[in-house]
């Protein structure tokens, strides 16, 4: 936030900047100095220290995501949270879940299943910065 603020006050930034990306890559390139900092300072052998840089960012990022999924998914209610996670995570048969959530038959599991999916997307496509880091795999 600090390197856009400066940039702005500046004028560096271009008009048509995606403030989400810039903030993003910045942050992202500041976390990988800061790895290779690390690993310097760790005296690692090359190949050591490129794999723990690679293990360290992949968890950070896996950690971002993770954040970023349980946040949505606080967004769109405890009962969508509960259902998606036994569909998703859990991944557990509309008649266990059924059974679970008290409903009265799969037909209802189904189509609430059906519209906390519709909400959770809502939100994630209301979301760039998540779009972004969803789809980022690196």
């Amino acid at each position: 936030m600090i390197i856009f603020y400066k940039k702005a006050k500046q004028n560096k930034l271009e008009e048509k900047i995606n403030v989400t990306s810039f903030i993003c890559t910045v942050a992202k390139n500041l976390w990988l100095n800061r790895i290779k900092r690390m690993s310097r300072s760790a005296e690692l052998p090359e190949e050591e220290a490129y794999e723990s840089d690679e293990n360290l960012l992949a968890n950070i990022i896996t950690e971002e995501k993770r954040t970023a999924i349980s946040r949505l998914l606080s967004e769109i209610g405890e009962e969508c949270k509960k259902l998606l996670t036994y569909s998703i995570y859990d991944n557990l048969s509309m008649k266990e879940i059924c059974r679970l959530m008290n409903y009265s038959s799969e037909d209802v599991a189904k189509t609430y299943n059906y519209r906390c999916k519709q909400k959770l997307i809502q939100l994630v496509m209301k979301n760039k910065a998540v779009i972004s880091l969803l789809k980022n795999e690196s």
